[in-house]
């Protein structure tokens, strides 16, 4: 009781000392933004000069047998065409939010949300209500200036590039689902914080992380199961030579493998990647776009998966559920001590009695205009206003807690790499390769109508080069169906790997290079990067990086064959 009394106590002092009408809340918070934003352009501008052909006419000499002059080209025309436009979304968005503060939207946005709850009988009264309109009402400010940038990012910018596949109507489908997913959680999320906020009183930081804990292991359920299939297609990876490797890899590392699947990432993007879903303890869903089985072979992409098995192998996944559980209790803690703070809610519009004994679940006030804008009035201090208020003048914290889990999930990567490299590769069987040779002309034979889609390509040949926009682009559906379709067929056929590898004798090592390198070509990705700019907004290393410390594992394989 003794230390619960002591912590109250602490927070009391120092919510006083910050609980001031002569700090300059709104100056302090536009300079706070401001800050952060110059700080980061500044980087932006350290990356940017890297895409002068004048400052990199070619690509690295390690990489110039993979990556033709052309290529490079376009990976720097790509890096440069996104750089400009990280320029220009940025300003809008700086610029948006400096006028939201210096205009006291919040505070307007309250004020116009709880007279239409007032207005309407049936609509609920209350807080909770009041809260999330008021969250509907800003989402709405923040949200439509940026469609026009997401339908530019899209249409024009990754379309020019060859790598969009999104159709309109795609992209008008996929926004409301957004929109309608968000209302349908974040509307009880909110009532249930604000909730326990107001029930818990100055023990709040405790029973809201928990509750938070609880909230996204549950996200971690639905997302595969409920959410995902809204937006795309997942086919079971048919029997061959591709599940067989996989499965394979799975079974010598024990890792608990539910199922398979293709998702067609195709249908947006030509970009690829491969990931596995599941709580810690259960069953795991291993899901490769089609792309990457289009583009890459099926040993790298067994190669790709060691690495991502690796992620499993370290309980990746667990940690960055303790790290984002403890930015929560740091925010939420921090959070505490501003939660009362009549100060902030009045700079922003918001005038309370200073008078009044208000403290969390007994905050009824007099509203008093004490000579400032008396925007708003309520009888109580919103949290979820004071939640947001806070979190402007916790800015530069936030990102440089962002900076802190980027180098955390930076140092997982390398850890996942060398965990690959230093896997010895699962041999199979020749039983198991007649049974995988058996299926798999028995599912090609079956397949035949699929594959004749594609204009009867089959393997490598049937890969859609990055920035090839010799397709037509008026019909994405059936190029999205076609890369779907190749990429089962490919993934029942016999490709390269097993023809000139088919003893396993080549090291994770190298095929994870030579993954890297294929994927880093088919998404025309940046070879050149700022080191102060990769390490402050990357999680991944780059592909030079990479390179570099699976080199010392690749010499290591060849010397010892």
């Amino acid at each position: 009781m003794a230390a619960g009394a002591s912590f109250v106590d602490a927070i009391g002092r120092i919510s006083s000392i910050l609980d001031r009408d002569d700090i300059p809340w709104k100056p302090l918070v536009q300079a706070l933004l401001l800050s952060v934003y110059a700080f980061e352009t500044g980087l932006q501008l350290r990356q940017h000069a890297h895409y002068n052909p004048k400052r990199h006419p070619s690509p690295p000499s390690v990489l110039q047998p993979y990556i033709t002059q052309e290529t490079f080209a376009k990976s720097q025309a790509y890096g440069r065409a996104k750089s400009q436009f990280a320029f220009v979304s940025g300003f809008i968005a700086q610029v948006i939010t400096a006028l939201v503060v210096h205009f006291d939207v919040y505070a307007h946005v309250w004020t116009y949300s709880t007279s239409v709850l007032n207005s309407v009988d049936f609509l609920p009264k209350g807080e909770i209500a009041a809260s999330i309109a008021w969250t509907i009402g800003m989402f709405v400010v923040r949200e439509i200036p940026s469609l026009p940038l997401a339908w530019y990012q899209h249409f024009r910018l990754e379309e020019a590039h060859g790598f969009n596949k999104m159709t309109l109507g795609t992209f008008i489908s996929d926004t409301l689902k957004q929109w309608a997913i968000g209302l349908v959680i974040g509307c009880p999320l909110i009532g249930a914080v604000v909730w326990i906020i107001r029930w818990a009183g100055v023990n709040f930081v405790a029973y809201v992380c928990g509750f938070l804990l609880v909230f996204q292991i549950l996200a971690q359920i639905l997302y595969p199961t409920v959410i995902q299939p809204l937006f795309n297609k997942l086919t079971p990876l048919p029997d061959g030579p591709l599940k067989l490797r996989i499965e394979k890899l799975a079974s010598v590392l024990k890792f608990p493998l539910k199922s398979l699947h293709v998702i067609d990432g195709s249908k947006r993007s030509s970009h690829s990647n491969a990931y596995f879903s599941g709580l810690p303890f259960s069953k795991k869903f291993i899901v490769l776009f089609d792309s990457l089985v289009c583009q890459a072979r099926h040993d790298e992409i067994e190669a790709v998966l060691a690495h991502e098995l690796g992620h499993w192998a370290h309980r990746d996944p667990t940690k960055l559920l303790v790290l984002a559980q403890g930015t929560v209790l740091f925010n939420f803690s921090l959070f505490s001590f501003f939660i009362q703070n009549r100060s902030i809610y009045s700079a922003f519009g918001f005038q309370v009695d200073p008078t009044s004994s208000s403290f969390i679940n007994k905050a009824a006030s007099v509203l008093l205009n004490n000579g400032a804008k008396n925007i708003a009035s309520a009888p109580y201090l919103p949290v979820i206003v004071g939640l947001e208020l806070f979190q402007l003048v916790l800015g530069p914290a936030d990102a440089l807690v962002k900076f802190i889990m980027n180098s955390s999930i930076r140092r997982m990567e390398f850890a996942a790499d060398r965990f690959a490299a230093e896997l010895e590769r699962p041999k199979l069987s020749k039983e198991e390769l007649e049974a995988s040779a058996k299926a798999a002309a028995s599912l090609s034979a079956a397949s035949a109508p699929a594959s004749s889609k594609v204009e009867g390509r089959s393997g490598e040949d049937a890969v859609t080069k990055a920035g090839d926009n010799s397709a037509a682009k008026d019909d994405k559906k059936e190029t999205s169906e076609s890369v779907s379709a190749r990429a089962l067929v490919k993934a029942i056929e016999l490709d390269d790997s097993e023809k000139e590898d088919p003893d396993c004798k080549t090291p994770y090592a190298k095929l994870l290079g030579q993954a890297l390198i294929r994927l880093h070509v088919e998404n025309l990705s940046t070879i050149y990067y700022d080191s102060l700019y990769s390490a402050w907004n990357h999680s991944h290393p780059t592909l030079m990086e990479r390179l570099n410390a699976l080199q010392p594992f690749v010499l290591k394989a060849e010397k010892a064959q």
